[in-house]
């Protein structure tokens, strides 16, 4: 038979005016299961089938989708976040500030020297803990052309509003896509079709908002790869889309 907790009196008097002993608080805390050591806050995961990309702490790791021990991509003075992978799976696009401004860079998907693709200029709000979140989020890539697509507001006045760009591995000129205005977007297999949100939201997530803020899925379609505007209607009414262009 176990004997119960033994109750002494406190010596300074207070609260319910007793406490447990300590020997018997020692011997209860010893037979609590040991916590396991687990890693938190893993955050904008992507895959390319194969692998799993993710950010920790400010930096990237890789790990395979089987599961095992994550490895360290990326060892820079900033922060490195939104990875994403090219169609084929082999560079991985991410956003990190190395040299002072957010910008967009592009590596090996198994690691190596990330190369620079955009320069920007510093923007009020651009920071990783502001409800706008940070400037120039890489959104994903093409799948016809080795272009990285990302939302920026260098050209904004306004941080509430952002533009998507896609910018080539060569470091060229961004172009923007040309709707007025975006967030998330994902491309189709032959790149001639968009889905996207009118406001970008990537660190905002407020629960059942129906304000000015609150948004729905886009459609945009081109007649070629340049995603031209052209008629975009016929699959508002089956999957909700609301129209850029006509409103409805």
């Amino acid at each position: 038979m176990t004997d119960a907790p033994r109750l002494t009196s406190l010596a300074h008097g207070g609260g319910c005016g007793c406490k447990l002993d300590p020997a018997v608080l020692r011997r209860l805390l010893a037979q609590q299961p040991a916590a396991e050591s687990t890693t938190r806050l893993l955050r904008f995961p992507a895959s390319n089938g194969t692998d799993i990309v993710f950010s920790y702490g400010g930096q990237l790791y890789t790990v395979p989708a089987a599961g095992g021990t994550a490895r360290r991509l990326t060892d820079g003075p900033g922060y490195a976040i939104f990875p994403r992978y090219s169609a084929d799976g082999k560079q991985l696009a991410f956003t990190a500030q190395y040299d002072g401004n957010t910008e967009v860079y592009v590596m090996p998907a198994q690691g190596g020297v990330p190369a620079r693709l955009t320069v920007s200029a510093t923007l009020d709000r651009d920071d990783l803990a502001d409800r706008m979140g940070p400037n120039n989020i890489v959104m994903g890539w093409r799948n016809s052309a080795p272009e990285v697509v990302f939302r920026s507001r260098w050209r904004s006045f306004n941080p509430f509003i952002g533009e998507l760009y896609t910018v080539g591995l060569a470091g060229d000129l961004p172009a923007q896509i040309p709707v007025p205005r975006g967030g998330f977007v994902s491309f189709s297999p032959d790149d001639t079709k968009i889905a996207y949100n009118r406001v970008f939201r990537e660190f905002r997530t407020w629960k059942r908002y129906r304000g000015g803020q609150a948004d729905a899925g886009r459609q945009q379609r081109g007649a070629d790869d340049q995603l031209g505007i052209d008629q975009h209607q016929e699959t508002r009414r089956a999957i909700g889309i609301e129209c850029e262009r006509c409103g409805a």
